[in-house]
């Protein structure tokens, strides 16, 4: 009668020890392993899928009539579907990652991937990013030297001012320009297919 209670109500949960489940045959799970009708009844599955998933999974023992028996850790992943982003998964990939076979049809996709998106303007090649930035910088030069001229209308400069002033926009542009030069020749940009090794 008190179990009936117990079960009805819920009464203390029995304590287990670290390592002590047991599979049917009172076997230690994590020790001899798990049988096919225990996978089944525990993942959901019928006898027949448990068996089919299971074909080229590693088999821990055989009992004396044969029969298998898994380790449950290994075998998961055949018997449950990943709960992964396949698209994160996908991307997470690199060419070292395949094999050799799979190397030619992952690169083919890449170049394909690279052209779509030059296409659609996330790629630019070297040249047209430094045209780009040469462009930027030209019309930094003629703004910056035009900045004395400008002040000049407002207040009157005098010549130690005005030498001053023109001393830092030229510093600025030899700056600016430096740096452009620099980064161009070091490649500090990498390529995509840099980003693809990473």
């Amino acid at each position: 009668m008190t179990s009936d209670f117990q079960d009805v109500l819920g009464g203390p949960a029995p304590v287990k020890r670290r390592g002590s489940a047991k599979a049917d045959d009172g076997q230690s799970i994590r020790d001899g392993g798990v049988r096919v009708d225990w996978l089944a009844r525990v993942f959901g599955l019928n006898r027949a899928t448990v068996v089919t998933k299971l074909v080229k999974a590693p088999v821990k023992r055989r009992d004396e009539m044969g029969n298998p028996f898994y380790d449950v850790a290994e075998v998961a992943g055949f018997l449950v579907p990943p709960r992964l982003d396949k698209m994160a998964v996908i991307d997470s990939i690199k060419a070292t990652d395949l094999p050799e076979r799979l190397r030619e049809g992952f690169w083919n996709a890449k170049i394909k991937e690279m052209k779509f998106r030059v296409l659609a303007g996330e790629l630019w090649p070297t040249e047209s990013v430094m045209e780009v930035l040469a462009d930027t910088f030209q019309l930094i030069a003629a703004k910056t030297k035009l900045w004395v001229d400008d002040l000049e209308e407002v207040e009157q400069l005098n010549d130690q001012q005005r030498h001053a002033l023109m001393g830092m926009v030229d510093a600025l542009i030899a700056e600016v320009k430096g740096g452009l030069v620099e980064r161009a020749e070091s490649k500090v940009t990498e390529s995509y297919v840099a980003e693809l090794d990473d």
